[in-house]
């Protein structure tokens, strides 16, 4: 549905997904929304410059959230 609304720039998403699939809930979030951007000077005093970036986080696939 993301592509057929004309979106780009957006991932999709599930919730529910304990339940039955026909209970799941599609969805899309913007990409933007999980970037943060770091500035680093490439010298003291430089005017500093912005990388985007997405940081990665450790999911536990054995905890609670997936019995």
């Amino acid at each position: 549905h993301i592509l057929a609304a004309g979106l780009n720039g957006y991932m999709a998403t599930l919730t529910n997904l304990k339940n039955p699939v026909n209970k799941w809930k599609c969805g899309a979030a913007p990409i933007s929304a999980m970037m943060t951007v770091n500035r680093w000077s490439p010298n003291p005093g430089a005017t500093s410059i912005g990388k985007p970036a997405i940081h990665p986080a450790t999911v536990d696939l054995r905890g609670k959230a997936y019995e």
